[in-house]
């Protein structure tokens, strides 16, 4: 059986936005992460280069995942920018 959908009390109630997570203080962590990893493997890279004994594996490893963090960094902006022209492109 289908049952009824409540109706809306009140139209303010219903455009309410939820508690939702701030995205700025989100962003702003994610970039945080992201210079930290970035300033760890280069800290790695000028060891290696200055003749200094690092682990192969670890320079590797840092290497690799501040690669995939600034990849991710990347898609991301690519697609707030995407997002931001779609709202730019329709009509009020």
């Amino acid at each position: 059986m289908i049952e009824l959908v409540p109706p809306i009390q009140s139209v303010e109630r219903a455009i309410q936005p939820t508690a939702t997570p701030a995205l700025l203080p989100q962003a702003e962590l994610f970039l945080g992460k992201l210079n930290e990893g970035l300033q760890q493997s280069s800290e790695l890279l000028h060891q290696v280069a200055a003749g200094q004994p690092v682990a192969t594996h670890e320079l590797m490893l840092s290497y690799e995942l501040a690669k995939q963090q600034l990849q991710l960094a990347v898609e991301v902006r690519n697609k707030v920018t995407e997002a931001y022209q779609e709202l730019m492109r329709m009509q009020l």
